[in-house]
């Protein structure tokens, strides 16, 4: 196969839907000689900064020496960010090469009327086989969607479990309360296999505890009142957490002290299991850690500059939404805000308006193009005048550059255009701005 017809194979693979279990994926996996076995994991489940946490991680550990892979999804601004080894993409000729050993295994799995894998399964054996020929020392893995069904839950050989901070989301697919959300995300939780989690909701918090304790295994919280704030800056924020002083981080958001403080966690545990991270390799890797797309500042306005300030953030759900607000008015207090916002249809996106919708002064309103989940921008429109009649609202649709160009104009220098609502878009609002 090219990549060309890697590619176009998993498109058809991606049109005969998605199911949450493991039965395929691990018939796939043994047709493939179970390359998992031969890796060993950090694997994270969580609604909200499973990506940033990993992020520092994943950069700490480079820093220290060790050869570190990455499986992420969904990818935001090129197909091979999905799978990553030290900071690089997969290259397109190894994605040509793993899908056809994918293909050939799924052809023999058809032939035999065994269960076929969906999408994500596809990609995720190939993640694994481009891990193993790549000799990685760790594996982060983030869970697709949930946890106990999740297609990465097949792997057996996870050293650490980490936990994201637990909310609303998916609940069609995962339960309507945090209590059930978080009993399925506690399905990756292996015998005597440590864990650490971000502070989570009492209710989400007990269930974590619970099957820790039937799986024989400790569990740490992060803890968010130990997190000293030092600075906060455009440039970044330094805190101190625990035994860690003067970490310096250039990811902004409010939301990315506990990222960190949940990344400091798995450092510390990571120690306990004989992995090498020195405090100075830890300050380095978290100063040189980079994850686009979340709260990112892609151009600087203010006085003389005869431009808006731009940020881009992914926020797509109620307790992401309440960070997006906190963070521009902690970074931006004061300034007029001019959105350019989209989302999914299947989320909560009446919530996501109730917080975001009053801090702002103008709404240019989008859908992703070409995408059946987005939800129509006429009737993104709509919701946000039901509750905020008082709001200017100008409906755009899917031509993304001219929404933001729109905005442009629209911003004054001292003003603050905000990109959100969806991770599906933003790769449009970078090249825009970049």
């Amino acid at each position: 196969m090219t990549y060309e017809e890697a590619r176009a194979y998993l498109a058809r693979v991606e049109a005969k839907g998605n199911l949450l279990g493991l039965e395929s994926v691990r018939g796939l996996l043994e047709e493939l000689e179970n390359p998992q076995d031969r890796l060993k994991f950090v694997h994270i489940a969580g609604t909200n900064g499973k990506g940033s946490a990993m992020a520092y991680l994943e950069q700490t550990l480079q820093e220290a020496g060790y050869r570190v892979g990455r499986y992420i999804s969904p990818s935001v601004f090129a197909y091979e960010e999905k799978i990553r080894v030290n900071g690089e993409w997969i290259p397109k000729e190894k994605v040509a090469q793993y899908v056809s050993e994918a293909a050939d295994a799924i052809a023999r799995l058809e032939r035999a009327g065994a269960a076929l894998p969906t999408i994500f399964e596809v990609e995720t054996a190939v993640s694994f086989l481009y891990f193993v020929d790549q000799k990685c020392d760790l594996v982060l893995l983030e869970v697709g969607m949930g946890g106990a069904g999740d297609a990465t839950n097949v792997v057996k050989t996870t050293i650490l479990e980490m936990f994201a901070s637990i909310s609303l989301d998916h609940m069609e697919f995962l339960g309507d309360t945090i209590g059930k959300i978080a009993l399925v995300k506690s399905g990756i939780m292996k015998k005597g296999v440590p864990a650490v989690s971000d502070a989570q909701d009492p209710e989400a918090e007990v269930v974590l505890r619970e099957r820790a304790a039937s799986e024989g295994a400790k569990i740490h919280f992060a803890a968010p009142d130990q997190i000293d704030l030092h600075r906060r800056e455009l440039t970044g924020q330094t805190f101190s957490y625990k035994s860690h002083s003067e970490i310096t981080i250039p990811l902004l958001g409010t939301y990315q002290l506990r990222n960190a403080a949940l990344a400091l966690e798995a450092v510390d545990e990571l120690r306990v299991l004989g992995w090498q991270l020195p405090e100075e390799t830890v300050k380095r890797g978290f100063a040189n850690t980079r994850w686009p797309g979340r709260f990112e500042v892609l151009r600087a306005g203010g006085a003389g500059s005869g431009k808006a300030w731009a940020v881009m953030d992914g926020a797509h759900n109620p307790d992401a939404a309440v960070q997006l607000a906190q963070s521009l008015k902690a970074f931006f207090p004061g300034r007029r805000y001019v959105y350019v916002f989209g989302i999914f249809a299947d989320k909560e996106y009446e919530k996501v308006i109730r917080i975001t919708a009053p801090l702002a002064d103008r709404i240019f309103t989008i859908q992703t193009p070409g995408n059946s989940r987005a939800l129509p921008a006429q009737e993104l429109t709509e919701a946000i005048r039901g509750s905020f009649s008082d709001r200017e609202i100008t409906t755009v649709g899917e031509d993304i550059f001219r929404a933001l160009e729109m905005a442009d104009a629209a911003a004054g220098e001292e003003d603050v255009i905000v990109a959100f609502g969806s991770l599906s878009f933003l790769a449009e609002v970078k090249r825009y701005f970049r």
